[in-house]
């Protein structure tokens, strides 16, 4: 009898995890007229990624009146906001912050990968460099796109508003609040792992087809650096998200499209919107 209960235990706690691997989600109940729907992004993707996720999103954007991503892309103030938190006050060099051997070291990494040094790159906040390294080659073709542009575009072609739960400031601030060594620890990291970066987003990538989400999630939370900026990068945010996305969702219904690492765990958006009274359940087909 007890072998039978715990089988039965462990079939209920499996259904229970592939039950959880989507990334698309239906948002319902607790008042609202039409249901919103959420949706997990990976910020870079090639384009057999997105031709096979194309269809779930276009069903999704047909049945809201928006779209709402992170961060408003669409818009060309946001854009240049983004850019010019990127670089140094005054176009500060950070190269005369470092040792002659580290300036060497990044200068000849970035030389050999990018045929650009530290004169030319040393103005962007470590930080944002660091961000910029740990994204180049990383996928597996010729021409990656960030799949938000893609899900702009879907919006723009079935004439759907686009707007953002956050403001360029917000997410800026996560990385310009960190102390000078944080930052340049972020970008020594994004050199020396370049490699593994390489393999880790592929591995991610292969995840994400899968809509294996929790496999995902738990290569994203593993990373040293993000252990160390969770609570900023996707707690916090998340947490200041949910009122915002209520408030919207209650407004129009909508498609919110955000970083598949923000939906999983007890603070993830899905936890966090259930905890509000919603009934969030996944969309398989």
């Amino acid at each position: 009898m007890k072998k039978i209960l715990l089988s039965v235990l462990v079939l209920v706690f499996a259904w229970n995890i592939q039950a959880q691997n989507a990334l698309m989600w239906k948002i319902s109940g607790n008042g609202l007229d039409r249901p919103s729907f959420l949706y997990g992004t990976i910020h870079l993707a090639c384009p057999s990624v997105i031709s096979m996720k194309k269809a779930k999103i276009e069903v999704a954007i047909l049945q809201v009146d928006q779209v709402c991503l992170e961060l408003d892309m669409d818009d060309l103030a946001v854009i240049q906001a983004v850019q010019k938190g990127s670089f140094n006050e005054g176009m500060h060099n950070f190269s005369d912050e470092l040792t002659e051997e580290g300036k060497e070291a990044i200068d000849d990494f970035l030389q050999e990968n990018f045929k650009a040094g530290l004169k030319q790159m040393g103005v962007m906040k470590p930080w944002a460099l660091a961000m910029f390294i740990s994204m180049q080659d990383v996928a597996d073709c010729k021409n990656p796109k960030p799949f938000e542009e893609f899900i702009i575009s879907l919006g723009k072609k079935y004439k759907k508003e686009v707007i953002g739960v956050e403001t360029p400031e917000e997410q800026l601030s996560i990385f310009n609040n960190l102390d000078r060594e944080a930052e340049m620890q972020l970008l020594v990291r994004a050199i020396e792992e370049h490699e593994q970066d390489k393999r880790d987003f592929k591995a991610m990538t292969r995840y994400y087809m899968k809509e294996d989400l929790q496999s995902l999630n738990n290569m994203i939370i593993r990373r040293d650096d993000m252990k160390k900026m969770k609570k900023e990068l996707l707690d916090n945010r998340n947490k200041r998200w949910i009122p915002r996305m209520v408030k919207i969702a209650k407004r129009k219904p909508t498609l919110f499209a955000v970083g598949a690492g923000h939906l999983m765990g007890d603070n993830g958006v899905i936890q966090l919107l259930k905890n509000k009274g919603y009934k969030v359940t996944p969309v398989k087909h």
